[in-house]
């Protein structure tokens, strides 16, 4: 992608679907063995299906030159703690293993933020794999700081 090229965020559609999960597939530091197959797109399309139906959700694809790039996923949710408010959380920000280290990252921080702000939340959290040094030096970078300690199990 060239430096110049403009980049379109918007919201993901079901046709996106199969670019999205290239772009996580390309993500061998995550590994969350996302791939793209008959079997697989189904249960995707079910997920994207659950996901657009839920106002809490948003998901996001960034366009560059028409080609999906890049990538992230908002939660709103409620709390009651820091007195209580509206708080947003950043899952699946990746971008394409050809187009990194050209801005999008920076974009889409950006978009995730002001989307968070006008939705009403206080703060905005993200969540990372631990394998994803890179991503997590481009976060503090960005201005992010570490303060949780993130626990899962897989069921």
């Amino acid at each position: 992608m060239p430096k110049t090229a403009k980049l379109v965020i918007e919201s993901a559609t079901a046709a996106d679907l199969e670019a999205i999960v290239g772009i996580y597939q390309d993500d061998t530091a995550g590994g969350h063995g996302d791939h793209w197959n008959v079997e697989t797109a189904l249960r995707y399309a079910s997920t994207f299906a659950r996901l657009a139906a839920n106002p809490d959700y948003a998901l996001f694809v960034v366009r560059s030159s028409g080609r999906v790039v890049g990538t992230f996923l908002l939660h709103h949710c409620e709390t009651l703690v820091g007195i209580g408010g509206r708080s947003c959380t950043l899952h699946s920000v990746a971008v394409a293993a050809d187009c990194r280290g050209q801005g999008i990252g920076t974009a889409m921080l950006r978009a995730a933020e002001a989307e968070a702000k006008a939705g009403g939340a206080l703060s905005l959290r993200l969540t990372s794999s631990q394998q994803r040094s890179d991503a997590h030096r481009f976060y503090l970078r960005e201005g992010y700081v570490e303060r949780y300690r993130a626990f899962a199990k897989r069921l």
